[in-house]
């Protein structure tokens, strides 16, 4: 069994070892991350499917653009088969996409979701919600922040993830360490809370 507790631990190292680590410094690049994610040095804030994330620390735990992974260290026969054919890993909670591992359900759902501008939207529907989580019956696709995704079944497993993105965001005021723990559904190291579920359990 895959040892979750320590996984953002792992995926912080994963992002130090193999990902491109955040800029420490440089202009703003909020008119361009906004649309397309990433971290702006220059402000200090990230953004995620344009929703602005104020945490270092829980934006690199997010694993936007996912990272290269030597594939053949892999052990896990589904990880093995998801590196070359796609896919996600319930047990190791990886998945892949065009080669590259997600540590995170919901940017892996991402990765396979298209950035769009709504107002250039064919779909009225669309293009005039305001909400930030909207499935069109109309046009058979649904939006999460600026992803438009195509599938239903991937809509539904991406929007609990996003809708659990969402709280996160609106505990980082009250504990950094719970809000990144509850979207990794893991323990904060702070509080000694254990975020498995949707209520904390507290750890000796």
């Amino acid at each position: 069994m895959f040892p979750y507790k320590i996984l953002p631990i792992l995926t912080l190292l994963v992002g130090v070892c193999f990902g491109d680590p955040l800029p420490e410094s440089g202009p703003c690049s909020c008119a361009v991350i906004k649309k397309s994610g990433g971290w702006c040095p220059e402000c200090k804030l990230g953004y995620l499917a344009g929703v602005r994330v104020t945490s270092r620390f829980f934006f690199e735990m997010l694993d936007a653009h996912g990272h290269d992974l030597d594939l053949t260290a892999l052990q896990c026969p589904t990880c093995k088969k998801n590196a070359t054919d796609g896919g996600y890993c319930d047990d190791c909670r990886i998945g892949f996409h065009k080669k590259k591992a997600y540590f995170t359900r919901l940017t892996y759902e991402f990765a396979q979701g298209v950035i769009v501008e709504r107002e250039t939207l064919p779909c009225d529907d669309c293009h005039k919600c305001p909400e930030l989580i909207h499935w069109c019956e109309r046009c058979g696709k649904g939006l999460l922040g600026n992803i438009l995704i195509s599938s239903k079944q991937d809509f539904e497993i991406a929007r609990k993830e996003f809708e659990r993105f969402l709280t996160a965001l609106r505990m980082l005021p009250t504990c950094e360490g719970c809000a990144v723990a509850y979207f990794m559904r893991s323990l904060c190291p702070k509080c000694r809370k254990s975020w498995d579920g949707d209520e904390p359990a507290k750890k000796d």
